[in-house]
């Protein structure tokens, strides 16, 4: 459980999550977080902890402060399965970590650390009240709440402690609800819950939403308060604009105990929405009866959606470079065999994608081709923002608060097209959205976007864009009207998982290098113009942005939901094909190529060079026959390769081992004579070509990087 207010302000800490020590972590002296632990170690560690089997000797363990003593310790976290979301912390009996079954132990974050600790459940009870969570005690809080407050203002609720504690109150009914459907339904079910930071919503709802559904349109098992604070109405449900065979039971507010959950708007409108809706009053409610009544509902929900588990992909790898190319083609585009494919798979993969080459080799037409094959036509699921030399802060990209602007002397926030789309991502969760930052590089990304780095890789994703109290306002212009409206600004902003981010680059005198967190982050894809596209382009150049055609919606949708299941692990794993075997090898020695000349890479590397490969064996249909070396050889010259940079004397032993690597598919021990003359046809050929250049610069100029 997440700590409570009186927890926080015990500990002095920003959030913290509790629970008791079951025999077996007892036992195995090891503690499997929870959803709330997780968060919280998540928020502090990102992506540093490891993945799979860890030695002893190579690994330490992570910083934290056990608040048993008040010492600063090392402990272990540990994802134990490469590509699992399981998080474990290992308890250590000489460093005085080491609850035991029954204990409580917790873990917070204060002024940016870790601290953990525990403590005799009747101690920790006599402290803080009791341990067992009571769900009735939660959900009479957000009733309690909304009967206080259901007539007052927008401005009067906004941010009181009362609101932050109905919010927690939700989150809380939220994970208790996971906790129970785990079992059976986890893997198939996202969990939403509203109540509003910026706009304060008056029908506060958790939703288990199955594949492809969501909040504004689907079908789901909803919980759903209303809005006068007498309790809430749970079951089967569907939003306002969508159609389903079996109509939804109409309920007369003349009924006996009618619980009103009609918003304010059309869309929130939920009173007639429900399948098989039961009430459930703040004074009376059990939640034994919730939870029986939710676990029915979601057979309920599935057999309504002609569910019996989670769908098979529908989208295809073929079918969707098919399509893509046959766009391109369209406009007289000339690329590489292999575009639309590293293009595609690497925007699934990771939503962070950058394009070098030299000037003028459509970088940026590539980029918005592909946002507007994915788009609806109206151009607004994308923007090309054009970098400044100038951009030293993030103002430039998500605003800032101006205190010179309001007549009334109160701050008005200055927004960015950036935060815009950023927002219009937000409200429109199921469909891609694209920004793409034109020479991304004419100024250090790592000052102006540092921001957005850090969101990609945590669990929350959150943005801050200001310190006022609440949402502040801010103006802006309709459309072609150009009439100025007024828009609310929350406190933060989560990045949405909809948006893929693409950031074009040149080299020349005028820009910056990119540090290893940016290319850690990031897929890397180089253009180059080849003697054949080069005639080409003189024989036909139509380049128009009209002869794109966008794909169809449900493509579109697809896009996105199996760019949130790569990230989140859900798709089918590699380490049950045949080929496992000779990809780990692979993988541990180009490893130990990298790591003799201290150029190793780090865990987030290895993590998303296997989420590449599993989605394309997923998209191809788990072929047995499956072709791993191919898309391997892409994510060594798209994450491993554009790190390199150095001298001669640094990096030609280096790169003379990884040619013969990807000339050979194994590591040799054999000293190699790098550019020899061979008709072998090499394993990896795209990073043996890459490598093959390389050299040759190196040896020329004394000196190689990727991007040059």
């Amino acid at each position: 459980m997440f700590f409570e207010l009186n927890k926080k302000k015990h500990f002095g800490a920003s959030a913290g999550a509790y629970s008791l020590v079951t025999a077996d972590e007892a036992s195995n002296s090891q503690l499997t977080l929870d959803e709330c632990e997780k968060n919280i170690c998540l928020r502090v560690l990102r992506d540093r902890i490891p993945r799979g089997s860890f030695s002893e000797k190579g690994f330490n363990g992570f910083k934290v402060t056990l608040e048993n003593s008040g010492k600063e310790i090392e402990l272990k976290f540990n994802y134990p399965k490469a590509e699992s979301q399981e998080l474990r912390l290992y308890l250590d009996k000489d460093k005085g970590f080491s609850p035991t079954k029954n204990d409580t132990w917790f873990i917070f974050e204060k002024a940016g650390q870790l601290h953990v600790g525990f403590l005799k459940t009747a101690q920790w009870e006599k402290q803080f009240g009791t341990l067992l969570y009571e769900p009735e005690s939660d959900f009479k809080t957000v009733c309690s709440f909304l009967k206080e407050y259901k007539n007052k203002k927008e401005d009067e609720v906004r941010g009181r402690p009362e609101h932050l504690k109905a919010q927690e109150s939700l989150k809380n009914l939220k994970s208790w609800i996971e906790e129970f459907t785990a079992k059976k339904h986890g893997a198939l079910l996202a969990f939403k819950d509203g109540f509003g930071s910026g706009r304060v919503i008056r029908t506060p709802y958790i939703c288990l939403l199955p594949p492809k559904q969501t909040v504004g349109k689907g079908v789901y098992v909803s919980v759903c308060f209303g809005r006068n604070g007498d309790g809430a109405v749970s079951g089967c449900a569907r939003s306002t604009n969508t159609k389903t065979k079996e109509q939804p039971i109409v309920r007369p507010p003349s009924d006996a105990g009618f619980i009103d959950v009609d918003g304010s708007r059309d869309s929130t409108k939920f009173n007639n929405t429900f399948f098989n809706p039961k009430s459930f009053y703040s004074e009376k409610v059990k939640s034994e009866e919730l939870k029986t009544h939710i676990l029915e509902s979601i057979p309920k929900c599935l057999s309504i959606l002609n569910m019996k588990g989670a769908e098979n992909m529908k989208i295809k790898k073929n079918d969707l470079l098919e399509k893509f190319s046959t766009e391109l083609d369209k406009t007289g585009f000339h690329y590489e065999d292999s575009l639309p494919e590293r293009l595609i798979l690497s925007a699934l993969a990771k939503p962070f994608i950058i394009l070098t080459g030299n000037s003028g080799t459509g970088k940026t037409k590539i980029a918005e081709y592909l946002a507007l094959w994915l788009g609806t036509g109206d151009r607004k699921n994308y923007e090309i923002v054009a970098v400044g030399a100038d951009w030293t802060d993030n103002r430039n990209v998500i605003g800032f608060v101006n205190f010179l602007r309001n007549k009334d002397k109160k701050p008005l926030y200055q927004k960015t097209k950036i935060l815009d789309l950023i927002l219009r991502a937000k409200e429109n969760p199921e469909y891609p959205f694209f920004l793409i930052l034109d020479e991304m590089n004419l100024s250090h990304v790592e000052r102006y976007f540092s921001d957005f780095l850090s969101a990609m890789e945590s669990t929350s994703g959150t943005i801050s864009l200001h310190d006022e109290r609440g949402s502040i306002p801010a103006s802006g212009l309709e459309g072609e009207t150009n009439k100025e409206i007024a828009f609310e600004i929350p406190r933060t902003v989560n990045l949405p998982k909809n948006l893929f981010i693409l950031g074009t680059v040149n080299v020349d005198e005028t820009t910056y290098m990119f540090s290893p967190k940016v290319l850690d982050r990031s897929n890397v894809i180089e253009f180059n113009i080849s003697g054949d596209s080069f005639s080409q382009f003189l024989a036909e150049t139509k380049l128009g942005l009209e002869n794109i055609e966008s794909a169809q919606e449900s493509l579109q949708k697809e896009f996105v939901l199996l760019s949130q299941k790569a990230r989140a692990g859900e798709i089918g794993s590699i380490n049950d094909h045949p080929s496992w075997p000779d990809i780990e090898k692979a993988i541990r020695q180009i490893f130990e190529i990298m790591e003799k000349d201290n150029q190793e890479f780090g865990f987030r590397t290895i993590n998303e060079i296997l989420r590449y490969l599993s989605l394309d064996l997923e998209l191809g249909g788990y072929d047995s026959q499956w072709q791993w070396q191919d898309s391997f050889d892409i994510q060594i010259l798209q994450k491993v390769l554009p790190k390199i940079h150095g001298s001669r004397r640094k990096l030609e032993g280096l790169l003379s081992s990884l040619l013969n690597f990807c000339l050979e598919g194994k590591k040799s021990d054999k000293a190699s004579s790098a550019l020899a003359a061979t008709d072998k046809k090499p394993i990896f050929a795209l990073s043996h070509k890459k490598l093959t250049g390389m050299i040759s610069i190196l040896r020329r100029d004394q000196f190689v990087s990727f991007i040059h």
